[in-house]
């Protein structure tokens, strides 16, 4: 959503996090979902992980709900695990973004 002058934007999501930031999101929701604040294990971010990486969070995701249901407590995160693993597909489309916002108000 934006003004009609553009000097005022609006988007959803955050196109400005680097590529952990989302990772660390997700990790905040995994506890979110063992401490039964929300009902729902997290879906995994699309297009984020590579293939290993993928499996790397099912894994966990498997050790998660199990200790979850044997009130065990939270298996750590495997973040450091996750990182070689993470795809970064939106820092060139954001900073294109941004980029032509400035230039087209500073016209």
């Amino acid at each position: 959503a934006a003004t009609a002058d553009l000097q005022l934007v609006l988007m959803q999501g955050h196109p400005e996090y680097d590529t952990i930031s989302l990772l660390k999101e997700y990790k905040r929701e995994v506890g979110f979902y063992h401490a039964g604040i929300r009902p729902d294990y997290p879906p995994l971010p699309v297009n984020y992980l590579t293939p290993r990486g993928v499996l790397l969070a099912e894994d966990h995701q498997r050790a998660v709900a199990g200790g979850r249901l044997a009130g065990q407590v939270l298996p750590p995160f495997p973040e450091a695990d996750l990182e070689p693993h993470l795809i970064n597909l939106w820092a060139e489309p954001a900073a294109r973004l941004f980029a032509n916002w400035r230039d087209y108000l500073m016209r």
